[in-house]
């Protein structure tokens, strides 16, 4: 069958079996192709990522390779939720203050604390979260926080989106 694998994960595949010295079987190539494959990886979350070499003393290739699936596998649960914490964040003066923040997926954030006075979003950026204090939005987040932990009856809430 067709493998849906791009030229440079073939070629990975390829050097890989070379240096076993020996081809790869058909199970290999399928679970290689199904594990690295849109629906199960998310390509578009794949990343570089920066292990101390200490970390990988022992480590078979496999080990590795299946801490990898698991951390992408990781975000793309927390990308498919809703999820509400409980963080500390800074206020307009600067002041840590402890707020609610409902994070909806990997793509847009908002934080409220409990009376509502402090209010803002946030958007995943190149180095975390940029997050913002707007003051004006403490009502409506606060309202969506309230109705997503069953403290109001649902209803429609307009908050910005920011999309990059």
């Amino acid at each position: 069958g067709m493998l849906s694998l791009s030229l440079e994960e073939m070629k990975a595949i390829q050097s890989y079996f070379k240096r076993q010295g020996r081809n790869p079987t058909d199970v290999e190539l399928e679970t290689l192709a199904q594990t690295w494959s849109e629906h199960c990886v998310h390509k578009t979350f794949k990343g570089r990522y920066i292990y101390e070499e200490k970390d990988l003393q022992g480590r078979s290739p496999a080990e590795r390779m299946q801490n990898v699936v698991a951390m992408l596998n990781e975000a793309d649960r927390f990308n498919s939720a809703i999820t509400l914490t409980v963080e500390l964040r800074k206020d307009a003066e600067g002041k840590d203050r402890q707020v609610q923040t409902i994070y909806l997926g990997l793509g847009q954030a908002y934080f409220a604390d409990e009376k509502g006075t402090i209010a803002g979003t946030g958007v995943p950026g190149a180095n975390g979260w940029a997050w913002e204090v707007k003051p004006d939005l403490a009502e409506s987040i606060r309202k969506v926080i309230d109705i997503y932990e069953n403290r109001k009856s649902a209803e429609f809430v307009p908050v910005p989106v920011t999309i990059k």
